[in-house]
């Protein structure tokens, strides 16, 4: 890590920085010289630093730093914290607040015609329904507690930017907490949020060195005396809470009884209704018929029981013969059954069933009415004028009247339509009469024939469906007259009338208990509104210290890394100009060895090889990294011992490798060493060499082949000592480049321990002045207050003791200086001392 020093930091050089070490968007990764694209902090070492931020007041009071440090906690919780406080953490269920009985009202309403359009046996449970919401709505918390809860909240030290806001001020550095990542380790701020350090001004860092709040210790309030404020003004609004609460509890309950009661009342009409108009009315048609079920004996079932009493009597000894009388009679009694079964019916069962419709609907308009002058009579006392509940009370009226007129219409439909029924009944058992009469012979043979006629029958059958319809259909169209439907449009309107003046008698009502406790409230909250301001006011400032801290902490972790890449770059530039010098050097040495060679090729003892000089010349004017194409054993071990992938990857090395690579392919592309000689051979020249060449004999040629092989093994181990000297080289430069890093780090250090020291001194000599200026000051007090003149061996001059004292005071340490602040102390007692009965003897 790259040691920076304390010197001040200029946020906007940094940052600007810091942006242009920013990735590219369209520069690949690879060409940026290593982007900076966060900045990490230990979250250890922001916890040093905000645990050593100076004091408010420069010795005793740390106001601010208290409150950062609880912003800390909160902000960046250890895992350890946040589990043990998920562990003690238990959720209860919370009650649910009641909502506006107008949305209720039409959010059930809207379900009521959900469910009908949905289920058709829905209708039969309908009221039931109703009634179920609306006690689970009565069962909620009331608005009303809602108010009180909010009136009598306990005070809550919550620092999240919903309960406490954030500073709208751009230029703060608060807005730092919210872009930092908590890590396992660290704290991170992103590249997009680098632009935030500028908030960094020269007045924000001076702050967190010089203190400049001018907080004191009485007068602003730490975390610890306010949670002693917040118990003591908790127990006091509990304690209201509960004797208010208990007060509404009871006036609210006495409010909404009534609300309870109608709801007990509509289960009881929709009883009713069912009794009256549905299952009930089916119910009691079954039980009438098995009452009467000997009126209402089908007539085939009659006459045979009929006709065989009379063969079992013809077939008796001495039994009197069955007279036309005897048939008839039983004939006109089965037509007056038929008769009596529609009179029973009409005084037994349809009577009582429209009385006891009749006596529904009064219950259902008293209810309703009772309810309307109730609302009526409230609004008129409490002086208001509600628009939207007048109109509803209009509304209900004019339903409750088509409702009543409507079901009187249907009952006297009801009866009129069952008297034409029974008359035309009667009419038909009159004709039948008249038949059984006129067309039939008097006798008994004549009457039984006439009973068995088809028409005849078929008469007597369409009497009996007549009067079987009637009773059918006045049961179906019982049900037709008060519907669940038509019931639960009448009820849920006064339902909602008669729950929204109760919910407006329930808010008046507590006003008024409230006001019983008025000075109590006014004077807990006006503590409470104190506590939360100074609250708010220290979540502030520890936001304001964090933020700063934070800040200055990655403004030196910015300007580490930018450091870091500068030294990266001067790295790279002086292996580039040791890479340079390496070039130089060596091109030199490959020339004077191939002029050795050459030299040592040229000196040869006899006069035959004249010719080989000529060629060996030839043959060089070449490149000479061509001649490994000879094919001659090479020793390959040689070679392959210095391979490119084993020497460092420096920059000077890349480049003699891409040098070294292209080197060997031009040798490839070269010819081999037979056609060399075989084209020289060929081709006409002027050269006189070319003609010696040309005369020597086989002898002379193979000599001249091995003395190149010869000079082709010279050549590859030359190759081979230069890339060794090079990677000698490169290990040299690399070494060098550390000592100069490390040179670097010793002098940055060296020279904030001189900084240090020499800020130490000064601090030093400043409070030697400082104390010396004290000790001439208490001097010139103590003689002006004993103005005595003493022999000169009592007690030193004055600048005598102040040369003393200067040299006692200038010291290293602080506690020496407090030892000999109380040492002078204790020398001035000693004068005093010694002072007392010199001026009683002068007195004396």
């Amino acid at each position: 890590m790259m040691i920076t020093n304390d010197a001040p930091l200029k946020s906007a050089a940094i940052v600007n920085k810091l942006l242009a070490l920013r990735p590219k968007p369209n520069v690949p990764r690879n060409e940026t010289h290593k982007p900076i694209t966060c900045l990490r902090v230990e979250t250890s070492t922001v916890t040093k630093e905000v645990n050593k931020f100076r004091a408010c007041d420069g010795y005793s009071c740390f106001y601010c730093r208290e409150w950062a440090q609880l912003l800390q906690r909160k902000h960046f919780p250890s895992a350890a914290r946040i589990r043990k406080e998920s562990m003690l953490t238990i959720n209860f269920a919370q009650p649910i607040p009641r909502e506006r009985v107008s949305g209720f009202c039409s959010k059930l309403e809207q379900n009521v015609q959900a469910k009908l359009s949905k289920d058709s046996n829905f209708d039969n449970t309908i009221i039931s329904y109703v009634a179920d919401s609306v006690d689970a709505w009565l069962q909620r918390t009331p608005s009303t507690f809602e108010t009180l809860n909010t009136k009598f909240a306990p005070i809550n030290f919550d620092i999240s930017p919903d309960n406490v806001p954030l500073t709208e001020t751009k230029e703060d550095p608060v807005h730092i907490l919210n872009k930092v990542e908590a890590e396992k380790f660290h704290l991170a701020l992103t590249e997009e949020d680098f632009p935030l350090l500028r908030t960094m001004t020269p007045a924000v860092m001076a702050s967190l060195v010089t203190p400049d709040c001018h907080h004191t210790r009485p007068d602003y309030s730490t975390l610890a005396d306010l949670e002693a404020s917040r118990r003591s003004i908790n127990e006091v609004l509990e304690k209201v809470y509960k004797e208010c609460g208990h007060d509404v509890e009871q006036a609210v309950d006495s409010l909404w009884s009534s609300t309870s009661q109608l709801l007990k009342e509509m289960k009881e009409f929709e009883a009713a209704r069912v009794q009256a108009v549905a299952d009930g009315c089916f119910a009691k048609s079954v039980e009438f018929s098995q009452t009467h079920q000997d009126l209402l004996i089908g007539f085939n079932e009659y006459w045979n029981t009929i006709v065989e009493n009379h063969k079992k009597k013809s077939k008796k000894l001495f039994a009197k013969a069955v007279s036309s009388d005897q048939v008839d009679a039983s004939f006109y009694d089965f037509l007056d059954r038929l008769k009596k079964s529609c009179d029973l019916w009409n005084s037994e069962f349809l009577a009582s069933q429209v009385a006891t419709v009749r006596r529904l609907v009064e219950s259902i308009s008293k209810a309703c009415y009772s309810r309307i002058n109730v609302t009526r009579d409230h609004l008129r006392f409490a002086n208001t004028e509600d628009a939207a509940l007048q109109l509803k009370l209009k509304s209900i009226l004019t339903r409750l009247e088509e409702f009543s007129n409507r079901v009187e219409a249907g009952l006297s439909k009801l009866e009129a339509e069952f008297e034409s029924r029974v008359a035309e009944i009667s009419s038909e058992i009159e004709a039948i009469k008249g038949i059984w009469q006129t067309e039939s012979q008097p006798t008994t043979q004549g009457r039984l024939e006439k009973a068995a006629n088809k028409e005849f029958k078929k008469r007597i059958k369409r009497v009996e469906s007549l009067a079987s319809s009637t009773r059918s259909w006045s049961i179906t169209h019982m049900k037709t007259l008060i519907t669940p439907e038509t019931l639960v449009e009448l009820l849920i309107p006064t339902l909602e009338v008669q729950m929204m003046d109760t919910e407006y008698f329930e808010t008046t009502t507590v006003e008024n208990l409230l006001r019983n406790h008025s000075s109590v409230i006014e004077e807990v909250t006006s503590r409470r509104e104190q506590v939360w301001e100074e609250f708010v006011r220290g979540v502030n400032v520890g936001r304001a210290v964090l933020g700063s801290v934070l800040g200055k902490l990655f403004l030196k972790e910015g300007l580490r890394q930018i450091e870091d890449r500068v030294a990266a770059h001067k790295e790279k530039w002086l292996l580039e100009q040791i890479e340079d010098e390496v070039v130089e050097v060596t091109e030199p040495k490959k020339k004077t060895r191939k002029s050795k060679k050459a030299s040592s090729e040229v000196s040869s003892p006899t006069d035959e090889q004249k010719p080989e000089v000529n060629f060996v010349k030839a043959v060089n004017s070449s490149p000479v990294i061509g001649v490994p194409k000879l094919e001659v054993d090479i020793d390959s071990e040689t070679v392959s011992t210095v391979s490119v992938d084993s020497m460092p990857h420096t920059p000077v090395d890349a480049k003699a490798q891409s040098s070294i690579h292209e080197a060997i392919k031009a040798t490839e592309n070269l010819p081999s060493l037979p056609e060399e000689v075989d084209r020289l051979l060929s081709e006409p020249s002027a050269d006189s060499s070319v003609g010696e060449l040309n005369s020597m004999s086989q002898a002379e040629l193979i000599n001249l082949v091995t003395s190149l092989r010869k000079e082709n093994s010279s050549l590859t181990s030359t190759l081979a000592a230069i890339r060794s000297e090079f990677t000698s080289l490169s290990t040299q430069c690399t070494t060098l480049a550390q000592a100069l890093r490390q040179q670097e780090e010793y002098v940055q250090v060296k020279e904030q321990e001189y900084l240090k020291s020499i800020s130490l001194k000064e601090s030093e000599m400043e409070n030697a002045r400082r104390y010396v200026a004290a000790m001439e000051q208490r001097i010139t007090l103590l003689e002006r207050d004993h103005p005595v003149n003493q022999p000169s061996n009592s007690r030193p001059s004055t600048p005598a003791l102040v040369a003393e004292m200067s040299r006692l005071a200038y010291k290293p340490s602080t506690s020496n200086l407090r030892h000999e602040i109380e040492l002078s102390d204790d020398e001035d007692f000693e004068i005093d001392r010694q002072e007392v009965p010199e001026q009683k003897a002068i007195e004396a």
